[in-house]
């Protein structure tokens, strides 16, 4: 099996260097001179930067800056604009929003060119928000990453809302908040089945993480035969949402809260992305924290039984996003038994 784990415990500074009135007008100034010093110091991977505020009322889009540095043999097997995806999970609500950050590029033809130097390159541009991936035009904050293969951005965070001079009414800020914290936990998906999918805590390869976070475990190489399984499994100890926890949990229902997790799959060779929005019930009981209520809880499902996953052969990243935490990447290669050295003759 093959496990990973990330954790987004705060938003990290920008390696960018944007000021906040450059968003809307010259963003990507200077990008060139950062992407010479990220190559000299083999900053391999993507960075990106977005504005703290974006004025629903004064702005018609919400920028984000992107850079990717990469090696020059990587530039003759992959086109940022083929695989690079844009994450965005709402604070508030936890939904996640995933798309490709650029529009699929034109085929090209094959570079027959010899061996590539060593060195390194990059790439940068801007991604409107609004567009990719579709965030609505609304108060809400976001954390942002960008994924380009198995490799990820620093996190930013995007606070959607009015102008600092606009008109506050404290009453809508407190019903809206009221209305926030009023338990509606979504019903638990995918359904259990037999083996899979389960949300029993021996069905998980994913070692249940110690502090707050999450795990993804997968197996590494799955051959494509009719009775192949791909089970991605996952532990998580992370906050609840009031809205997630069902209090006092009714007889009928053998859950105290649901949470969920987001799963987010690209591949080698297109962007995709796929993308799985988990509801994982947590038994009980709920741990305690300085940030509130804390639930367990675990997954494992048979990639194969979903008829979106992508049945070819080659290799996928999958990435688990919930609140502030995310795991990933954990990577998984189909191959087919085509794919095989031919047997020795007799």
């Amino acid at each position: 099996m093959m496990d990973a784990q990330q954790a987004f415990a705060s938003t990290e500074p920008s390696p960018l260097d944007v000021e906040d009135e450059r968003y809307w007008d010259d963003a990507l100034r200077g990008m060139e001179a950062i992407l010479a010093q990220r190559a000299m110091g083999s900053e391999l991977g993507p960075a990106i930067a977005a504005p703290a505020l974006v004025a629903l009322d004064a702005r018609t889009t919400a920028p984000l800056v992107c850079l990717h540095c990469m090696t020059l043999k990587e530039v003759r097997v992959y086109d940022v604009a083929s695989v690079a995806i844009v994450v965005a999970v709402c604070v508030e609500t936890n939904e996640v929003f995933a798309s490709r950050a650029l529009p699929p590029p034109e085929p090209q033809p094959a570079d027959d060119a010899g061996e590539p130097e060593d060195g390194t390159t990059g790439v940068a541009f801007t991604v409107d928000l609004f567009e990719h991936p579709g965030l609505p035009r609304r108060p809400a904050t976001y954390d942002v990453v960008l994924i380009v293969r198995d490799r990820i951005s620093n996190r930013v965070r995007v606070r959607f809302g009015p102008s600092p001079t606009s008109y506050q009414d404290p009453e809508v800020a407190r019903f809206l908040e009221e209305a926030s914290r009023r338990p509606t936990p979504r019903a638990p998906w995918p359904r259990p089945g037999e083996p899979l999918p389960s949300f029993a805590a021996s069905a998980s390869q994913a070692p249940l993480p110690r502090d707050l976070g999450i795990a993804l475990a997968i197996d590494r190489v799955v051959m494509l035969r009719p009775d192949a399984r791909a089970v991605l499994s996952g532990s998580f100890r992370l906050p609840l949402l009031p809205r997630e926890i069902t209090a006092p949990p009714p007889p009928s229902l053998p859950y105290a809260a649901v949470r969920g997790v987001t799963i987010v799959m690209t591949s080698a060779d297109m962007a995709g992305p796929l993308v799985l929005p988990l509801a994982i019930p947590i038994a009980g009981p709920l741990e305690t924290s300085s940030d509130g209520p804390v639930g367990v809880g675990y997954f494992a499902l048979d990639l194969l039984q979903l008829p979106a996953m992508w049945r070819r052969p080659r290799t996928h990243f999958f990435y688990a996003f919930s609140g502030a935490h995310a795991a990933g990447p954990a990577i998984m290669a189909f191959v087919t038994p085509d794919m095989l050295p031919p047997a020795p003759a007799p």
